[in-house]
């Protein structure tokens, strides 16, 4: 009977234990959960907070670009189409500025008569979307990707009208943004492992990436949730590598549209975290 009285009292020692135990276990695993919620929350705020910073040095971009055009629109060699007085200036600017591979002027028909660069022939940029939008809006206008005639390099042109003392439109000054420097400011920002930085317009394609620039400039996501989510005006997404990622890596991105772009313009700016290392961020 005593044998018996002790097992029946450790038997009961071990159900008080499991009682007391078991909410504090309970109360462990839904603290871990909720502290994971926290995390992923900062992750989100992380890559939301850094897409609006490289997006808003990319509106910076776009802002000193029209103050340097409208400072070289009202130079009296630019307005009165001195060819050859215009293009020594423009010349001698160029190396000031390595975010443009040219500086050139052209008359209202497309034909330009004034380059930084010598050109190798008669060059007419009416079919440029940036040259037929500055006529339109007589404001700072941005084509798409393009690729240069001359060396096959990407670029983006920026257009300008130039305007007589009557107000009248004479010409469109151009700035050509070189798309490798933008890929080059774009690999200055030191990123976690597998972590993703991309620019990309309003149709889709990629403009700048960071890593793997080479393999990513000229490719089109406009098909991807991941295009569809920016275009939205929602500033986050968890999103797979078919989305806009690479290497097969599941990835919380912040986006963020580019400010003080011209009205027929649209850039955006996203960030991205792998999941599987997010939260080592936070530790």
């Amino acid at each position: 009977m005593t044998i018996f009285n002790a097992m029946s009292l450790n038997a009961r020692l071990s159900w008080l234990i499991v009682l007391v135990i078991t909410p504090v276990l309970a109360l462990v695993i839904y603290s871990a959960y909720e502290q994971q919620g926290l995390h992923r929350k900062d992750v989100i705020t992380l890559a939301v907070n850094t897409s609006r910073e490289v997006a808003a040095q990319q509106g910076q971009i776009i802002e000193r670009a029209e103050e340097l055009l409208l400072t070289l629109s009202r130079i009296p060699a630019v307005r009165e189409k001195h060819a050859a007085q215009c293009s020594a200036l423009f010349s001698d600017l160029l190396p000031r500025y390595p975010q443009y591979l040219n500086l050139v002027v052209a008359d209202i028909d497309g034909s330009v008569f004034c380059s930084a660069r010598p050109l190798p022939g008669p060059l007419n940029v009416k079919d440029n979307p940036s040259f037929a939008q500055t006529l339109e809006n007589r404001g700072l206008a941005m084509g798409g990707l393009s690729f240069s005639r001359i060396n096959g390099r990407p670029f983006i042109g920026e257009g300008y009208p130039v305007l007589d003392d009557a107000g009248q439109v004479v010409a469109v000054i151009g700035a050509i943004l070189s798309v490798d420097w933008m890929n080059q400011q774009f690999a200055r920002h030191e990123l976690p492992q597998n972590t993703v930085l991309t620019l990309f317009d309003q149709y889709g394609t990629v403009v700048a990436r960071s890593p793997d620039a080479a393999q990513w400039v000229g490719k089109s996501i406009k098909a991807s949730a991941f295009f569809a989510t920016a275009v939205r005006g929602e500033d986050s997404l968890l999103a797979d590598d078919e989305d806009g990622g690479g290497g097969g890596v599941q990835r919380i991105f912040g986006l963020a549209k580019v400010q003080n772009s011209p009205q027929t313009s649209a850039y955006y700016v996203a960030m991205g975290f792998a999941v599987d290392q997010a939260f080592e961020l936070w530790y």
